[in-house]
């Protein structure tokens, strides 16, 4: 994704919306998580850090972070086990946005349903902005 394509998280709101995000947890992307993460798979299971990976990934690679700003924590609840072959929906929104001096802690709310509209994992991440927030009129 070029950087112009990129949501400025600095102009962002309260109960900002990120598009969807859906994945096929096929075998080759098990695979792939699983090398990254020098892990063996389960019989036919995922480990649902796959899914929680999946969801923070894709939020790093729309969001333009300012230079300097750091993933300071995240929290996960799994409530239900992920299969090889679901499709995953990832929901993401803008949780809270709080000013700290010269930086900005903002957090993030995930929540991840599978194929049969289930929720399998409901989390937290927080980022913290370099610089403060954009002044809003």
């Amino acid at each position: 994704m070029h950087k112009q394509d990129k949501i400025d998280c600095r102009r962002l709101e309260k109960g900002f919306e990120f598009p969807v995000a859906e994945c096929d947890l096929d075998e080759q992307w098990v695979a792939r998580y699983l090398a990254a993460v020098d892990q063996e798979q389960g019989e036919g299971t995922v480990t649902p850090m796959a899914a929680a990976t999946y969801a923070m990934s894709f939020l790093g690679k729309v969001l333009d972070l300012p230079p300097g700003s750091i993933h300071v924590s995240q929290s996960f609840d799994f409530q239900e086990g992920i299969s090889v072959g679901d499709h995953i929906v990832c929901n993401s929104k803008v949780a809270r946005i709080r000013p700290m001096g010269e930086m900005t802690l903002m957090a993030f709310e995930i929540t991840i349903v599978n194929q049969h509209n289930r929720q399998v994992l409901q989390g937290n991440m927080d980022v913290m902005l370099a610089g403060p927030a954009v002044e809003r009129g």
